[in-house]
């Protein structure tokens, strides 16, 4: 039967970073050691060998949580939670306490959570087999999502790699060359606001400007003057050699 406890009553909670070790004790391989920030390093010597919870408990981050498995080690600012192997799953609660919002905050410039806060946090118990089940189903959910934004990040990088590869069947040593040897720099032009109107007029020019030219043209809100203030275009073109 499904329950309600506190958090004090099914897990052992003790402080992190007992052991006093800091940054400065970390190796480039060995233990992971959890701190505020989740997993910050490593450290040549375990501190626990059962599963935890790590919560992250002062900072901007506090009630931020970590699966610790395995063997490791804790450092400070971090409260660990170890749970009752017979009535708790560590996945199961890890995936229920891992909610900024819903841990009580203490101070204000430098928020923190009190142990006495942790202790009395209550958590939905279901029967212990029932809780590894929807742990499993939440664990391939999150793997869906990995693979989801992996396949995001490919589809990101898709359009210039097509483009390299047209490039590279088209010309197998494409040549390197000067953008001033293919291209002319055209530099913008500078009107008075009086010479700019607001609506459209027959013999008008449209101008361009920073807030036209994003990701895409914006067309929606453009500006205009007289052809006749426009400078030829040949005395705006500048050979891009002679601006570097």
């Amino acid at each position: 039967m499904s329950r309600n406890a506190q958090l004090g009553d099914v897990c052992t909670i003790v402080p992190g970073g007992r052991s006093k070790l800091t940054g400065n004790d970390f190796t480039p391989s060995g233990f992971p050691a959890f701190g505020a920030g989740g997993l910050n390093g490593y450290l040549p010597n375990a501190e626990f060998s059962d599963p935890a919870v790590v919560l992250s408990s002062i900072g901007a981050r506090c009630g931020k949580c970590f699966l610790a498995e395995g063997e490791w080690a804790s450092l400070a600012n971090t409260q660990l939670i170890f749970p009752d192997p017979d009535q708790v799953d560590v996945r199961f609660l890890w995936y229920q306490l891992d909610d900024e919002l819903a841990w009580h905050r203490s101070g204000t410039a430098q928020p923190f959570i009190k142990t006495s806060d942790v202790r009395s946090r209550r958590i939905f118990l279901p029967p212990i087999e029932e809780q590894r089940r929807i742990a499993a189903m939440l664990d391939s959910a999150a793997a869906l999502g990995d693979k989801r934004r992996h396949a995001l990040e490919v589809l990101r990088g898709l359009p210039e790699a097509l483009l390299r590869e047209v490039l590279d069947s088209q010309v197998p040593t494409p040549a390197v060359r000067p953008l001033g040897e293919m291209a002319a720099f055209v530099g913008g032009v500078t009107f008075k606001p009086s010479d700019v109107r607001h609506v459209r007029t027959k013999g008008t020019v449209a101008v361009f400007r920073t807030s036209n030219v994003q990701t895409e043209l914006d067309l929606a809100d453009l500006w205009y003057v007289d052809g006749g203030l426009v400078k030829r275009r040949d005395q705006l073109v500048r050979p891009y050699d002679s601006l570097i």
